[in-house]
């Protein structure tokens, strides 16, 4: 007993030391790389001071807005919320813009070591964090401002709330809720992505679902009071989503046929599951997306990713996998 104490004492130092090797390697000359600090990078502490001068209100003059312009489109959210307090204290500064991004960003690494050792019961959580840590993607975007690892971190802690849902203890749906919100009001992509989530999480484990259905109810009224907020921004902005499709130059607002729009969102979403484009470099995505002579995942882990992939293929009758 007492040496099994010691042992996981032992796993909760290496736990915690690597949360801290992940947050130095973050904020350590925060200024200096990436070497550029971008418009989008910068909008959300102008935002956030502009939000302040208009007492709590946007430029249009909404209450507590859902979203914010960004140039041309609404597709800020609580990335701007997250840097009026350090604008208010610290004032517009490089390393404060960044090491919000940073601070917040912990949460994807903490979720993922908590998945591990709660969820799949390894003590293996530390690796977890070190591995995510090594990912040039991640390593390059949550040492930036954009919006994008905002989401992201809340999307990992949102999967990590509904496994614990799922596998520990009901209660942890409405945290769950609530970080799948705060994804979605992150980050405009965030929004299809999370609400594909839900669907699957929901089809995935509709038995589950049922034998907790009155549970699920109150949720849904939680869901409900989430979304009032977009529904506000829909309304007093009605054409702002096919506005925005206009600005990316989105497929869905092309010329083609229905069949053709399909059929090149599918190209598109299995070009993007090429092992090819995420373990070596490209000339596809922008220059400041990426680390030059990387891939966006770090090659040595391609093989151990691939045996992960393959094993959860093999439990695929598992909800956990």
């Amino acid at each position: 007993m007492n040496s099994l104490t010691q042992q996981k004492k032992k796993y909760i130092y290496l736990f915690w030391l690597a949360l801290v090797i992940y947050l130095g390697i973050r904020l350590i000359a925060l200024e200096q790389f990436p070497i550029y600090f971008f418009s989008d990078e910068a909008v959300q502490t102008v935002r956030a001071a502009d939000f302040l001068r208009y007492t709590l209100h946007s430029e249009s003059g909404e209450l507590l807005p859902a979203f914010f312009k960004n140039s041309y489109q609404y597709n800020l959210g609580v990335s701007v919320y997250l840097q009026i307090i350090p604008t208010l204290l610290l004032g517009k500064h490089i390393v404060v813009t960044r090491a919000v991004s940073v601070i917040v960003s912990m949460l994807a690494a903490i979720s993922a070591g908590l998945t591990i050792e709660l969820i799949f019961k390894r003590h293996a959580g530390w690796l977890a964090i070190l591995l995510l840590s090594a990912m040039p993607a991640w390593f390059l975007h949550s040492r930036t401002a954009f919006e994008t690892a905002i989401a992201v971190s809340f999307y990992c802690a949102f999967w990590l709330s509904y496994a614990l849902y799922r596998f520990r203890d009901r209660r942890y749906i409405y945290l769950a809720a609530i970080f799948a919100a705060l994804a979605f009001y992150s980050y405009s992509p965030a929004q299809v992505v999370v609400s594909l989530t839900i669907v699957a999480f929901f089809f995935n484990d509709i038995r589950f679902h049922w034998q907790n259905r009155k549970q699920l109810l109150k949720v849904g009224l939680l869901a409900v009071v989430l979304i009032l907020p977009y529904l506000r921004f829909i309304w007093l902005h009605p054409g702002e989503f096919s506005n925005h499709l206009q600005l990316v130059g989105s497929v869905w607002v092309s010329d083609l046929s229905i069949w053709q729009k399909l059929i090149t969102i599918l190209q598109e979403y299995f070009r993007g599951l090429n092992p090819f484009y995420w373990f070596f470099s490209n000339s596809v995505d922008l220059p400041r997306h990426v680390m030059k002579g990387y891939g966006h995942l770090w090659q040595p882990a391609l093989p151990l990713m691939a045996v992960g992939l393959i094993y959860c293929l093999l439990h695929l009758r598992s909800s956990r996998h």
